[in-house]
């Protein structure tokens, strides 16, 4: 089972599952460019779109005038069948999912990487080659700051806990000496 599918409800995954049969990964930047102007003016168009006062040949309405011929024909469809089936509340869900479905074929694995200090540009790839050689997978993280972390850096990416800080060198050696 994918990470798709255990934090989203099951509507969000078929649909998203859906979308990325269909189209790809080629539609994630205008899906992404969709979630902002319905976010936009603290989601007014989204509320609308998502409202029961406003029947849905008003919705598609919009989505037509909106967005046919400045996006794609599949992603215009697709908004359109969100409104047909009455899941247009799934939007944001969708989108996580169906970006996680992206990144999954594509080799891609996000995450947050916990250093004691934001490393330079030479020494924050080194450590997403570290990353990426353990994993198999490109590795696409951002660097935060904790004051736990002394030096190194320690990361949960995917499935893989990965310690590389001074704290959790310690922990092996200690558990290295209780064993022996």
């Amino acid at each position: 089972m994918s990470r798709a599918s255990s934090f989203s409800s099951k509507p969000s995954v078929i649909y998203a599952k859906a979308l990325f049969e269909g189209a790809g990964t080629s539609v994630r930047e205008e899906f992404k460019s969709v979630l902002g102007i319905f976010n936009a003016d603290n989601g007014f168009i989204f509320k609308r779109m998502d409202s029961p006062l406003v029947d849905k040949e008003n919705k598609k309405q919009i989505i037509e005038n909106s967005f046919r011929g400045k996006l794609s024909d599949p992603l215009v469809g697709f908004l359109l069948l969100l409104v047909d089936k009455s899941r247009f509340n799934h939007l944001l869900s969708i989108f996580e999912v169906y970006s996680v479905l992206c990144d999954e074929s594509e080799g891609i694995m996000r995450g947050e990487i916990k250093v004691a200090k934001t490393p330079d540009k030479t020494r924050g790839s080194n450590i997403k080659d570290i990353i990426s050689r353990i994993t198999g997978k490109k590795i696409e993280a951002e660097f935060i700051e904790d004051k736990e972390v002394l030096a190194g850096f320690s990361t949960m990416i995917g499935s893989y806990y990965i310690d590389y800080s001074l704290s959790g060198h310690l922990k092996q050696m200690e558990d290295e000496i209780k064993r022996s």
